[in-house]
């Protein structure tokens, strides 16, 4: 889904297309290939543009211009919008892990990880950063908060326990 930021909206296709348009009279202020196919919508704050892709990468852009900044590798496939307070991106990963991610250079600065279960829907929810700390639900039914400085759990609540006898009656996935 696009997102808005200022006067600008902010839009990515699966083929690796983003693009900045004026939300006033739709006018195109940049267009940016890449050459990666995106899966992880579009975060704009801060001055970047963050997607996610299949190929296991998140990748800043100037919001100004659409040059890209930098690529970071992280540990699965990103099918949720990379978020920022302008220090730290965090991104969600399909795996069940959190990456926080230095935002000037995109260099790993920590990985929270969740279990997995045997079944879960294809997505995942996007983290919310509030104050210091990053807000993440994932496919096992529980949200955390964690600290965005080094990713330690603050706290962490099941919003829905698996119950059942198969695969398909335990699935408590949050999306």
């Amino acid at each position: 889904h696009p997102v808005m930021t200022g006067n600008a909206i902010y839009a990515a296709g699966n083929n690796g297309v983003v693009v900045a348009v004026n939300r006033d009279d739709g006018r195109t202020l940049w267009r940016t290939r890449l050459d990666f196919d995106v899966t992880g919508g579009v975060g704009a704050s801060n001055g970047l543009v963050l997607v996610g892709t299949e190929n296991s990468e998140v990748i800043a852009l100037n919001m100004d211009d659409g040059e890209i900044l930098w690529q970071a590798q992280v540990t699965s496939e990103v099918l949720s919008a990379p978020v920022t307070n302008g220090e730290v991106v965090v991104t969600q990963s399909i795996d069940g892990k959190l990456t926080g991610l230095d935002a000037d250079n995109g260099s790993e600065l920590w990985i929270y990880e969740s279990t997995v279960p045997a079944l879960s829907l294809r997505g995942d929810s996007s983290p919310l950063i509030v104050d210091a700390f990053v807000i993440a639900a994932f496919a096992n039914g529980s949200v955390v908060s964690i600290a965005l400085d080094n990713g330690t759990l603050r706290w962490e609540e099941r919003v829905a326990i698996p119950t059942g006898r198969s695969e398909i009656d335990r699935l408590v996935d949050i999306d």
